[in-house]
């Protein structure tokens, strides 16, 4: 069971795999090995002086991709994009990203996550070679590539082990049912149930809060 998703920015890639791997742990599958990839700005803090506050509003314009744990843990600057230049440090992937897949055959896991895999790996040889020993292994893959061509992407693309699910605006909820399908998890109503969950425990919470501070 390996299924990548595929298609444009925005489309709603990483919300299914966030959903499918919240319905897997739910449901008492096992737990979650691999990685995340995620963009973030820093906020803009108050500074004194004129020119640092140019320098402050130039760095918080900037966004950073990091790449961090399955499940939780630190983040690491992956690249940086800012003024229309970018900054990319693909030897991290060999370091960190080698590092949150090396365990994958060795413990116990359930689902390993790769979300998402890009350009910026074209250069990193280590964590490409951890990527094609983890997908050699008989362990289920929930993964995002990236849209665009590189001769690492083609290649996975092109893998007859590998079921590759293209996801846009309208093709949503299909490619939501592909996954939940591929990894046996329960459909829909779970699904529904699972945000009510959600809901009502962020209720909960608020109301604890409440509480406390009353």
């Amino acid at each position: 069971m390996k299924l990548f998703l595929t298609g444009p920015s925005g489309a709603g890639k990483t919300t299914i795999v966030n959903e499918c791997a919240a319905l897997w742990q739910a449901a008492g599958r096992g737990g979650l090995l691999g990685f995340r990839t995620f963009k973030e700005q820093p906020p803009l803090m108050p500074v004194a002086g004129e020119g640092s506050r140019s320098a402050q509003a130039a760095a918080s314009a900037a966004t950073f991709v990091c790449l961090s744990a399955a499940v939780s843990g630190a983040r690491t600057t992956v690249a940086r994009f800012a003024d229309g230049e970018s900054r990319l440090y693909p030897e991290v992937f060999d370091r960190a990203g080698v590092r949150l897949l090396r365990g994958v055959g060795q413990d116990a896991c359930g689902l390993v996550l790769m979300d998402e895999i890009g350009y910026i790996e074209s250069e990193a040889l280590l964590f490409q070679r951890e990527v094609l020993r983890v997908l050699a292994l008989p362990v289920p893959v929930l993964g995002v590539l990236r849209d665009k061509p590189t001769p690492f992407l083609d290649a996975l693309r092109a893998r007859e082990d590998l079921t590759v699910v293209r996801v846009e605006e309208g093709t949503r909820q299909q490619a939501r049912a592909a996954c939940l399908a591929h990894l046996g998890l329960p459909g829909q109503e779970a699904g529904e149930e699972l945000n009510h969950r959600r809901g009502y425990d962020r209720m909960e919470r608020t109301n604890s809060t409440r509480e406390s501070g009353a």
